[in-house]
């Protein structure tokens, strides 16, 4: 059987979050901007594409990212770069 499930491009909400337990699913994979504690309904994953290089695969499973993007102040800078440029 299958036990785990990727949201499809990282996206749910608790809604979706609800019905993945309900339908049997142990764990759910997701893409956040921010990562905070993880869940078993919500286990953050780095996105890694077909474009990423060597270097930018690195950046993302690199331990050192992965704790500055867990930082209320990547949040903000996070913010303010999506506002600025999309």
């Amino acid at each position: 059987p299958c036990t785990s499930i990727a949201y499809p491009y990282g996206d749910f909400d608790a809604r979706v979050e609800r019905a993945t337990m309900a339908a049997g699913y142990v764990a759910a994979g997701t893409i956040p901007r921010r990562l905070e504690r993880p869940r078993l309904s919500a286990w953050p994953r780095a996105p890694i594409f077909h474009v990423d290089g060597d270097r930018r695969m690195r950046l993302k499973v690199s331990p050192a990212v992965r704790r500055i993007r867990a930082t209320p102040a990547f949040g903000i800078v996070d913010g303010l770069r999506i506002r600025m440029f999309g």
